[in-house]
């Protein structure tokens, strides 16, 4: 995988965590597809217009690699996709801690059912989905688990996967487990699943419990992701015409902080303006 590929899993783990956090806060659909829509939309909206800009000045791209006007977006439908199953679960009321695990052994039964496909769905997407519902997973459980020895054990289980010298043994017994709907289970699809159960806790935990980064400055994250695509775009453009070869850090040296500025900017100018309308729709408590 690369390491683009485990940001997106990155992303969904976390979005899984917040977004089932931001649901039991507020628990009426209505005013949690609103601030999702918020906190979305008009970013997204304004960086799509920049984009389409940039891909008509500069000639479509034409000669860079892969001549698109924005692909780093391709997630964000699977993202709201999540969104949704996240607000139409919990307005049904199954984000309870012992009805969302039951749900959740619903969704591990299935993708072990399906473990031995190749197919695009299922090794590009269906792992977002379990990221997802993996965070979400510890939103729920959170308070009833203990958050540093699952961190521990996870990042044990990681290590004896991928490291060659521990893992000889224990994926040689593992693969004479039976697959599910027959096929064959590999040493990749074992270190698959290894990776999208243990990842997700010590990633929450480094993030919210060790204390290993402390953001002291407004969240960009968003409008680096939706900005990043188009600036390399034209990086990578201008850079062969003028016959520069820069390569990829190259490129990522210089990319880095005018996508910082737009994202920056982003964030002052549209997606914090556009939160402030959150209390837009307020919750309203009808008493007896």
């Amino acid at each position: 995988m690369s390491f683009g590929t485990v940001s997106v899993h990155i992303f969904f783990v976390i979005s899984g965590y917040l977004i089932t956090q931001s649901y039991m806060r507020v628990e009426i659909f209505g005013v949690f597809a609103w601030h999702r829509f918020l906190r979305l939309a008009p970013g997204v909206l304004v960086a799509l217009v920049f984009s389409e800009m940039m891909f008509s000045r500069y000639n479509g791209y034409i000669g860079n690699p892969i001549p698109a006007s924005n692909g780093s977006l391709w997630t964000l439908s699977w993202e709201v996709a999540c969104y949704m199953a996240c607000g139409i679960i919990g307005m049904l009321g199954i984000l309870s801690r012992r009805n969302f695990n039951t749900l959740f052994a619903g969704l591990w039964m299935l993708y072990f059912s399906n473990i031995t496909q190749s197919g695009v769905y299922f090794l590009k997407i269906e792992p977002l989905f379990m990221f997802f519902a993996m965070g979400a997973f510890i939103a729920v459980n959170e308070g009833a688990m203990n958050v540093r020895r699952a961190a521990m054990l996870s990042g044990i289980g990681l290590v004896i996967a991928f490291f060659a010298p521990l893992n000889t043994y224990v994926l040689d017994w593992l693969r004479l487990l039976p697959a599910p709907m027959g096929g064959t289970i590999t040493d990749w699809r074992i270190q698959l699943i290894t990776y999208i159960v243990s990842a997700p806790f010590v990633l929450i935990y480094l993030a919210k419990y060790a204390g290993v980064i402390k953001w002291s400055i407004r969240d960009i994250s968003y409008g680096v992701y939706i900005y990043a695509w188009p600036v390399q775009e034209v990086i990578v453009y201008e850079s062969h015409k003028r016959e520069i070869l820069l390569g990829g850090w190259g490129t990522f040296a210089v990319a880095l902080p005018i996508t910082l500025i737009l994202a920056y900017l982003s964030c002052r100018l549209i997606e914090e303006p556009a939160l402030r309308m959150k209390h837009a729709m307020r919750a309203r408590r009808v008493r007896p």
